[in-house]
Order: C-alpha cells, then sequence, then structure tokens
C-alpha cells in the first residue's frame, strides 16, 4: 500500500512540476516578444502604393526612374497620392505619382516653373496642351528618401488631364509650387524592380 501512495505522490508532485515550468516558459516568451516586438523596422510609408523608395520602374530600356525620395501626401489621414522624385536614364530627373486606390499613374518627365497663384489654376497650359484640372485637395505632406524639393507640411494637390492621355500636378504651398507634366500610364504596362 505504501508503494501506491508513494507513486500517486511521486506523479502529482511531477504534474505540478509540469504546470509550473509551462507557466514559467509562457512568461518568458511573452517577455520576449514584446522586447522583440519594439525592435520591428517602422511601416512602409507606401505600403498603400503600387512602388516605394529605392525601386526602379522602367517604362523602356531608355526610359526608367530609380526612385531616391517620395512625398506622401493625405487626407483626413488616408493616403490620396504619392509624387516619387528621382533620376531616369541618361541622367534626366524624373517624377512618378501613384495613387493608392487607381491603376494608372503619372509618368512625368518635364518639371518647369508654371506661373500659379495662390490657388491652383482651373487649366493648365503645357505646350500646345491645355490641361483641366480634375481635382484639387488640401493635404499633409510627408518626406522621405532624398533629392525632394523643398515644401511645406501643408499644400493644396491639384492634378489635371488632358486629350492624348497627358497629365499634370500642381503642388501649391507657401515654400514652392511644384509642377510636373508628361504622360498618364497604366503602372501594369510598366516594369517595376523592387529595392533593396
Amino acid at each position: 500500500m505504501s508503494m501506491i501512495f508513494f507513486a500517486c505522490v511521486a506523479a502529482s508532485a511531477a504534474a505540478v512540476g509540469w504546470v509550473a515550468g509551462r507557466k514559467a516558459r509562457d512568461r518568458h516568451e511573452a517577455s520576449l516578444a514584446g522586447r522583440t516586438g519594439a525592435v520591428q523596422p517602422p511601416p512602409n510609408p507606401f505600403a498603400a502604393f503600387p512602388c516605394g523608395l529605392q525601386d526602379v520602374i522602367a517604362r523602356t530600356k531608355d526610359d526608367e526612374l530609380l526612385i531616391s525620395g517620395g512625398l506622401r501626401l493625405s487626407e483626413g489621414g488616408s493616403p490620396v497620392a504619392a509624387i516619387f522624385f528621382g533620376v531616369g536614364a541618361p541622367g534626366v530627373p524624373r517624377v512618378l505619382v501613384a495613387f493608392p486606390d487607381r491603376s494608372d499613374v503619372l509618368w512625368l518627365t518635364q518639371e518647369k516653373q508654371v506661373p500659379v497663384g495662390s490657388e491652383p489654376p482651373t487649366t493648365l497650359p503645357w505646350g500646345e496642351a491645355l490641361l483641366e484640372r480634375s481635382r484639387r485637395l488640401p493635404v499633409l505632406v510627408e518626406r522621405f528618401g532624398t533629392e525632394l524639393p523643398e515644401v511645406d507640411r501643408e499644400m493644396l494637390f491639384a492634378e489635371y488631364r488632358g486629350g492624348a492621355g497627358q497629365g499634370a500636378v500642381v503642388l501649391r504651398g507657401g515654400k514652392q509650387t511644384v509642377v510636373a507634366a508628361g504622360e498618364v500610364v497604366t503602372f501594369a504596362s510598366l516594369e517595376r524592380y523592387p529595392g533593396s
């Protein structure tokens, strides 16, 4: 009888030890998870867009863009557009405007100073074309990367469209007005080579 009693006591002690060890291991794993969560990299500021910093976007073998910086434009906390800046081949400045909810992008190859008052105009002359403003938004601007123009935190963003697939953007603030024009293309027609 004493052997049976001893076996029961030993089994009970083993079960209590196993439960205590399991709880200690769970506490240790939870503390490790808390520490590793603190060193996670920051979220991608351009996750809502089809491309991001350090990506190479190619239209043809001679017409590409290495994205070195971008402006994320948001309204009411939601991203509405990203203006990416960089250098194309062969060393020509390029601008790409992407939208989080659209399949088209603006492949802008020309950037120039156009007289713009305090309000972006309803039409924008560009060469022989007259582009019509399709939307105007007050936006908050966040800067990421390098080779970016000096811009204000709060600006007006205007998007323009014209015949034959032409497009332009105006970003108007107190420090500077950024104006760029080019073509409207689908992002699927471009090649994307993700950056590191």
